[in-house]
């Protein structure tokens, strides 16, 4: 066999070589793409039943409402009822589907412990059925024995889907007998004190509001306004309660824990009253 020797001659060989690897090159890259494709097709797959579980199970635990007509919402003001306590969960339920209204025992003006006057829109004899009640916090005290507003309550109670207290309010819920073999929460520092007034009652400490069925109650401050969120994940869905938050620019954390019974100054404020 005659060998060139010509340098042009010599390289011959490398473009069949160069030819086979190019060949191994495209089938090693069209086995990656098929590959790549294959594998997000799986995680599209994975994620999109992710989602359905999930989806499934937040409306088994938070149904959606599906009432044609607004969710009437009756909010109850008493003398020396706490601002923000009946104002925020207002400001909530003033959203499409709902029907938000201030229900009072008479129909004169309310006086809040922060000295505002409020007119209330209905009294007990003449207000809407309450899908929802909120029982907000204050002067809770003179109300335990408001014999007119705890029948009211109790027998409200019976058809509306959720009775959500704020603060203190769960005193009021006590007197009516409504916490008996559940679960509740009150302020912090009231706990104690709710106690003799709820004897079959589970009171708890280290969550923020209690969600015992029918029935929410919040500890104090602003957990009236993560109760309220969580009140409206229920009746529309945790995605609704979530626009409405950040339409309101708040930012709400569900699983939020309660850090206020840790803190120091509850056993302080013990020791110095002994």
């Amino acid at each position: 066999m005659k060998t060139c020797t010509n340098r042009f001659c010599l390289p011959q060989i490398k473009p069949t070589l160069k030819t086979a690897r190019g060949t191994d090159s495209l089938e090693t890259l069209r086995f990656l793409k098929i590959a790549l494709v294959r594998n997000l097709c799986l995680m599209t797959l994975t994620l999109l039943l992710l989602s359905l579980t999930c989806l499934a199970q937040q409306q088994q635990v938070m149904p959606r409402s599906t009432r044609n007509s607004p969710n009437n919402v009756a909010v109850l003001l008493f003398e020396g009822v706490q601002i923000i306590d009946f104002s925020v969960p207002y400001e909530i339920f003033q959203r499409p589907g709902f029907r938000a209204y201030t229900v009072a025992e008479k129909a004169d003006p309310v006086t809040t412990n922060g000295r505002l006057r409020v007119v209330p829109a209905y009294t007990f004899e003449n207000c809407p059925e309450p899908h929802l009640i909120v029982v907000p916090g204050g002067s809770v005290h003179s109300q335990e024995n408001n014999a007119k507003l705890i029948r009211w309550l109790q027998e409200k109670s019976r058809k509306a889907e959720i009775l959500l207290s704020i603060c203190n309010g769960t005193f009021i819920l006590a007197a009516a007998g409504l916490l008996d073999n559940i679960e509740a929460t009150a302020p912090a520092a009231s706990l104690d004190h709710l106690r003799p007034i709820a004897p079959k009652t589970k009171l708890v400490s280290d969550r923020r509001f209690v969600d015992a069925g029918k029935i929410i109650t919040s500890s104090g401050g602003f957990s009236g306004i993560d109760a309220s969120m969580h009140a409206m994940a229920r009746i529309e869905g945790q995605a609704r309660a979530q626009e409405v938050a950040t339409n309101m620019e708040y930012t709400w954390y569900p699983q939020l824990i309660n850090i206020r019974n840790n803190l120091a100054d509850l056993y302080l404020v013990n020791v110095i009253d002994t």
